[in-house]
């Protein structure tokens, strides 16, 4: 036999096929009664949730409505937007992936316990959505850098619907997570090792330059000629347009010892009439992953491979390990960020890696120092 729902109080009701009571309340300048869901069975909780809006003050309602209506959805267009507005370079993919997450919540109804299992999702099955390319990026667990990244996304939209709506929101805390610096260490030793093996010269003069100056790869493959500042006929910088830079603000390399003789070089073999400086039989330069691959493997130094699936070092690595370099040679971080194009300090440290041969060889030079003071 069904169970009959019990008699409710004036102002609560029941709605089909569902056990939560709801409450019905007139609002100043409307003809017709707010319907809202209490949110519970139990009748006194009921009863006290529809007294609650009855004595709300109309500013705070009004406030409350406007929280409901806008969506995380919502949040991250205005992030999109914002970001085309200032010229920065926004990852569409973490946009979808949170879009796909959160995107029907309503902001305010965020909570860090919601965020946190978000991330465990992410971390042990990886960052899914409708949009993944599943050819080129596969499923896989992502790491506590990559849920730090998103979680920035979501905060800075969620700042841009306080500024830009006017939506008051609860305080809300995201997850961060430890990062550890990214990549492998290349030593000069090895690297030099390594580099004659690529015969091309504008091929072996990017992958030197990467090393030397660590540019961003993709940056610095799109050098262009008008990028270079010759003086007395000699190339002394590179200099970036914001556009051309990932973080959108002017970027000055100098160029001097080695990496200005590798950049004169490159200015003498120039095309006329060739916009890119980096032109490989008039095509513009392209992955040198196959050139990296077999340069490696041919150098023969014991237990050095190279692919990122093997557990090898790979081009981006030789970013990593120019920063590295320049810690092991004290070069305070505010100016290996001015070289590396980094705009935090955070961002900047991921790439500095200090394994043991840079710390051998920072010590080794330290106490070089300290005899030569010693007589």
């Amino acid at each position: 036999m069904k169970k009959s729902k019990s008699k409710l109080p004036s102002g609560l009701f029941y709605r089909k096929r569902s056990a939560v009571i709801w409450c019905w309340y007139y609002v100043k300048g409307s003809n017709q009664p707010t319907k809202e869901s209490t949110g519970t069975t139990d009748t006194d909780e009921a009863k006290r949730f529809r007294a609650a809006r009855l004595a709300e003050h109309p500013t705070a309602r009004t406030e409350r409505l406007t929280r409901q209506k806008v969506t995380t959805a919502d949040a991250l267009a205005l992030y999109e937007k914002d970001c085309t507005d200032h010229g920065v370079q926004r990852h569409e993919g973490r946009v979808q992936a949170l879009r796909h997450a959160l995107g029907s919540i309503p902001i305010a109804e965020l909570t860090r316990a919601r965020l946190d299992e978000l991330c465990r999702s992410w971390r042990t099955v990886g960052v899914d959505y409708p949009e993944r390319n599943k050819k080129l990026h596969r499923l896989r667990a992502v790491t506590g850098a990559t849920c730090n990244r998103l979680m920035a996304t979501l905060g800075r939209a969620r700042t841009l619907a306080m500024d830009k709506l006017g939506v008051e929101l609860p305080r809300l805390t995201f997850p961060k997570f430890h990062e550890e610096p990214a990549g492998r260490y290349v030593s000069p030793s090895d690297f030099y090792a390594i580099l004659p093996h690529i015969t091309h010269p504008t091929k072996r003069a990017f992958v030197e330059l990467l090393y030397l100056l660590g540019i961003r790869p993709g940056q610095l493959k799109s050098t262009e000629t008008s990028n270079v500042r010759v003086e007395n006929g000699k190339p002394v910088a590179l200099v970036y347009k914001p556009a051309q830079v990932k973080q959108r603000v002017p970027h000055e390399v100098p160029l001097v010892g080695r990496a200005q003789e590798v950049g004169a070089d490159l200015w003498k073999a120039r095309q006329l009439g060739s916009r890119l400086l980096f032109k490989v039989n008039g095509k513009p330069l392209r992955e040198l992953k196959t050139e990296w691959h077999h340069a490696v493997e041919v150098s023969g130094i014991e237990g050095l491979k190279a692919g990122r699936k093997a557990g090898g070092i790979v081009l981006y690595n030789l970013r990593h390990s120019c920063l590295a370099n320049l810690a092991a040679a004290g070069v305070p971080d505010s100016t290996a960020r001015a070289i590396s194009g980094h705009k935090t300090d955070s961002a900047h440290r991921r790439y500095v890696i200090t394994q043991a041969s840079a710390k051998a060889a920072a010590l080794a030079a330290m106490t070089e120092a300290v005899t030569q003071a010693r007589g």
